[in-house]
């Protein structure tokens, strides 16, 4: 499996008085190529879940494996290393710098670790806006563009380092019905070529894009695709 949760919880600390726990014993296998879309309300935890297999945070209990490693043994230099190698990133908000042009922002994340660093970084950024239609636009600044166009940007940025794992978070909030079925194809494009994909949405018409849809629900899991069946009864023993 690339992608391991095992017995995983989360809790914040609000107060004294007051914990909350968004996400509670909950076990998921990824397997290599699939595309998983985790689905639920908003503040039920999903991007909690998503920031879990990234390494953004620790869990208060259980194990999160990528290829068998446990984040929870990595240091923050070895997590930042393993997520610019081998993971792509697509927030719900752009976060491009305001300061840099589109094709600047694109190749940005090639200048974090110079041992990795790609010479032929900038043609492929600007190849990766040419797929995505932003071929004219790559000398522009982020305020110059739409949501859709800054939606694809941050799309060919997460893209840039030819991750194994791609990792988006509302893709398509706020976006418009047609720009939506535009990024959709495109993620979906990108899976087909072997790419792990976990999104999370809040809108079940984007299901049929996935290969497996789970529901975010009373902190535990549910398969969509088999009849709502719980992923969180059973606790297994770790590896």
């Amino acid at each position: 499996m690339i992608i391991s949760l095992c017995n995983v919880t989360k809790e914040y600390n609000l107060d004294e008085e007051t914990i909350i726990t968004p996400i509670q014993n909950v076990s998921l296998d990824i397997r290599q190529g699939e595309f998983i879309l985790i689905i639920g309300r908003s503040g039920s935890g999903k991007t909690t879940l998503l920031n879990l297999v990234a390494g953004l945070i620790k869990p208060s209990s259980g194990e999160v494996l990528i290829d068998n490693h446990d984040l929870r043994n990595m240091t923050d230099t070895q997590l930042s290393s393993l997520r610019n190698r081998r993971m792509g990133f697509i927030f719900q908000f752009p976060s491009l710098l305001p300061s840099l042009t589109i094709l600047q922002n694109v190749v940005l994340p090639t200048t974090f670790h110079s041992r990795h660093r790609k010479p032929n970084a900038h043609k492929r950024a600007a190849d990766l806006l040419q797929m995505l239609g932003l071929g004219e636009r790559k000398k522009v600044y982020p305020r110059q563009l739409s949501a859709g166009e800054q939606k694809r940007a941050v799309i060919a940025r997460s893209l840039i380092n030819e991750p194994e794992i791609l990792l988006a978070d509302e893709p398509t909030s706020d976006l418009d019905e047609r720009t939506e079925q535009e990024i959709m194809t495109m993620l979906r494009e990108t899976h087909a070529n072997g790419m792990t994909i976990m999104m999370v949405t809040h809108s079940t018409d984007l299901i049929p894009y996935a290969t497996r849809a789970l529901k975010v629900e009373d902190g535990g899991l549910l398969d969509v695709t088999a009849a709502k069946q719980p992923l969180t009864d059973a606790v297994r023993e770790c590896a």
